[in-house]
């Protein structure tokens, strides 16, 4: 079983699986938001199961890749750990509006920039989940594999705690965020 959630949903993952340790597999967390209440980055160190991070490239402010998704992929005791940036992805189009306006994505009228499509971004994450998935039954060496191939098509950077060069910084693209320079606005 893999425990997974998305911005607090992560969080809530990392108290499941670090606070209340329950049983997984792995765990995989899209633009993780660790400030659940409790907040769950002390948990992060009690989760030794395989993790898949995935964050934006312009998943910028609060959800930004510096202060969420490395942090989580940092504290995590994992020794088999992979956090993935895919390139033109924001924090809002991994899901969908909600009819009951609840949360930071409830509207998306804050004009979160992107360089991708929502559809592309969700089958992106969808297909990281499955290879991920497929790695954790005993074809990790595969799953590297295809990190390796997306980045060097330029749809993502990752670091692996197996493979990568331990000197190797992601980025994000939230300065081309903020100068809105050759990337779409979401405006629905």
């Amino acid at each position: 079983m893999i425990l997974g959630g998305h911005s607090m949903g992560g969080g809530m993952t990392v108290l499941a699986a670090g606070k209340e340790r329950t049983s997984a597999d792995g765990i995989a967390l899209f633009a993780p938001g660790l400030y659940t209440k409790p907040d769950a980055t002390p948990f992060l160190k009690n989760i030794n199961v395989p993790a898949l991070i995935v964050s934006g490239a312009m998943d910028c402010g609060s959800n930004a890749l510096n202060k969420q998704a490395q942090p989580a992929f940092d504290g995590l005791a994992s020794s088999t750990k992979v956090l993935v940036v895919l390139k033109g992805a924001n924090h809002c189009q991994w899901t969908y509006p909600t009819e009951k306006g609840l949360g930071v994505c409830k509207t998306f009228e804050k004009n979160e920039c992107h360089g991708i499509p929502r559809a592309e971004q969700q089958l992106h994450g969808a297909e990281l989940l499955s290879r991920f998935t497929a790695g954790l039954q005993g074809k990790w060496h595969d799953f590297e594999d295809f990190l390796s191939q997306g980045e060097r098509d330029g749809t993502w950077t990752f670091v692996s705690s197996k493979s990568s060069d331990p000197s190797k910084v992601l980025h994000n693209d939230c300065d081309l965020c903020n100068g809105a320079t050759n990337v779409e606005w979401l405006t629905v």
